[in-house]
Order: structure tokens, then sequence, then C-alpha cells
């Protein structure tokens, strides 16, 4: 249990307890979306009804396309720090341990505090071998790789349909609007699927709706 402060000052806690606190909660953090730019609601106001509306839910579809594109690059990055500070800490209690056993070899530590310094050290060494084998049982390394991947083929995927799908209103045809809308469908369909026993899965609906409603576009617009 923690000591209250002295003086009534409010309790620090130690750099090192700071830090992981920080690197913890930066790796869970949720980045706002920046979404591009869509099609004008005062263009689409002067167009016919039915059109209109075929163009907002193509623009709808484009937004989670590119919605799954960051969540994944998120989830990815995510990964990498979780898999980053597990590899920094175990070093650090390697550091500790060693640290521990010269201070107990030492002549000027009488030989009472050595019960204490090993019992630290033996900590020490199994939070170490702990911080090196988390990575390895949750899969950091691989979820990193296949959420970059699943990121990288979105990237694709949108560089592929944006020509055809980012066009001025007034250019498309029906025919162009019904390939728009079946090509996206599609696509969204094939980012949400990962190979059998991959360890990343795609954002749950309400996931990627509140990432969605957190989104911003250039200008400040969302």
């Amino acid at each position: 249990m923690l000591a209250p402060a002295a003086h009534g000052r409010p309790l620090a806690l130690p750099r090192g307890i700071a830090a992981i606190l920080l690197l913890v909660s930066v790796a869970g953090c949720v980045p706002v979306l920046a979404l591009r730019p869509r099609w004008d609601e005062a263009v689409l106001s002067t167009l016919e009804p039915a059109r209109a509306d075929r163009l907002r839910r193509i623009a709808a579809q484009m937004d989670e396309m590119e919605g799954l594109a960051g969540w994944y690059r998120h989830e990815s990055a995510k990964n990498h720090e979780k898999r980053r500070f597990a590899a920094v800490l175990g070093v650090a209690l390697g550091t500790v341990t060693g640290g521990l056993g010269l201070l107990s070899a030492s002549s000027q530590v009488p030989d009472q505090a050595d019960p204490v310094l090993l019992g630290f050290g033996a900590s020490t060494v199994v939070f170490g071998a702990m911080a090196q084998l988390i990575p390895f049982a949750h899969g950091y390394d691989l979820k990193e790789n296949c959420y970059a991947r699943a990121a990288a083929e979105a990237d694709l995927a949108w560089a592929e349909i944006s020509p055809r799908c980012e066009r001025e209103p007034a250019d498309f045809s029906q025919a162009d609007l019904d390939a728009c809308a079946t090509d996206l469908a599609d696509r969204i369909a094939a980012l949400r699927r990962f190979p059998p026993g991959s360890p990343c899965v795609p954002p749950t609906a309400s996931e990627l709706t509140r990432a969605l409603a957190r989104a911003r576009r250039p200008g400040g617009g969302s």
C-alpha cells in the first residue's frame, strides 16, 4: 500500500512506473481517422433524389473502406509497441537482476542482506522471463504483420478503385454507379476476411462505427 505523501503534497509515481503506465496507455489509444473529402452535400442536393442517395451510399462505402485501412494500421502499430515494450522491460529486468547479483557479491553488503537481494533477484528473473514470453504467447509479432498486410491490401484496393469511384457526380452513368457499389462491397468483404487460424480479426460493426464517428476530414469537417 502506498504511504501518503509528506506535508500534504500529491504522491508522485516513481519515474519507471510512470513510464510503464504511459507506454501501456499510448499503446491502447485509438487515433482519429482522417477521411478523404467526399461529394459536397450542396451538390448532391441538386441531383434527383435516387441518384443522390446512391452517391451517398457509395460515399459511406468508401468511408468504411478507409476506416478498415486505418483500423488495421492502428492495430499493427499497437502490437508493435506492445512487443517493443515487452523487449525493453525484459532487458531492464535482466539488468536489475545482474546488478542485484553484483551487489550481493560485494564485500560491503552485510550477509544478512543476501536473502533479501536473492529474493528480489529471483523475482526479477521470473518477471523478465515473463516479459520475453508474453509477446509470443499473445502473438504480438504475428498480429503486427497480418494487420500491416491487411492495411497494405486496403491501400492497394483503394488505389485501384478510387479513379473510377471518386469522380464528379455528373460524370457517373447508372452503370458506373452500379459497378462502384458492387466493387466496393466486394472489396470491403475481402478486407474483412483473414485466413483460417490467423490471430487477426476485423473490427466489429460497433468498433468501426465509433472510429468513423470520430473521423475528421480535411478542413475540420466530419
